[in-house]
């Protein structure tokens, strides 16, 4: 593992157990309409980021689904979930990027599931912009603002069609807050409530997080 992602994942602990139903969960996020002007330079070039800069972070994510496996010794259909994101500032107070929704499946929803790629990990993915804030909200530590328009990227998507059919999953915005440190690590916050999102690093133009790991039911 790279030394940038040993720094990003060193704060993560084990899976959390959250019971749920077939609906994503977003967090703070909130349905909406997704920014798809691509002006100030667009996803891919002049600033702005692609898959490819959460490919790492993917890459080296734990996907041990033990402890995902099992509600009572009974086995249930489900996976690991994570949510990752990178961000790249493009000037001018934007930064461009991608969020992605990693489900790493446990045996059961493999065996039923038949959408599944074959490698039995999949991923929604959004095309984010950014615009940057002082206003931090509930996170008076923080350093960065950021309010996000999303709009999902249905090339780079192939999980089930059913965790993302709905118009609310498919275009939102929220507004995180991020405490940066000396030492290139990022603290993502959502600026409206306090709540943590995830852990990662500020670097170089470049900000980007994994939240913790937790298991999803379906």
């Amino acid at each position: 593992m790279n030394a940038r992602l040993l720094l990003l994942l060193s704060t993560l602990s084990a899976p959390t157990l959250v019971l749920s139903a077939c609906s994503t969960a977003y967090g703070d996020k909130q349905s909406g309409d997704g920014d798809e002007d691509d002006s100030d330079g667009g996803l891919g070039g002049g600033g702005g980021g692609t898959v490819d800069d959460v490919d790492d972070i993917v890459d080296d994510l734990d996907q041990d689904t033990s402890d995902c496996e099992e509600i009572e010794g009974q086995p249930v259909p489900g996976a690991v979930s994570y949510f990752v994101g990178s961000y790249r500032d493009s000037g001018n107070g934007t930064w461009r990027g991608v969020e992605q929704w990693v489900l790493i499946a446990n045996d059961r929803w493999i065996e039923v599931e038949e959408e599944l790629p074959s490698a039995g990990m999949c991923t929604v993915t959004w095309t984010v912009v950014a615009a940057e804030s002082e206003d931090t909200g509930a996170c008076a530590a923080c350093d960065l603002g950021l309010d996000v328009s999303a709009t999902i990227d249905l090339a780079n998507t192939d999980c089930p069609e059913g965790l993302y059919e709905a118009p609310s999953d498919q275009n939102w915005t929220t507004s995180y807050a991020v405490m940066t440190g000396a030492d290139g690590s990022a603290q993502w916050f959502y600026a409206g409530s306090g709540s943590a999102l995830g852990a990662g690093t500020n670097s170089g133009g470049v900000a980007d997080y994994v939240t913790a790991a937790s298991c999803k039911w379906f």
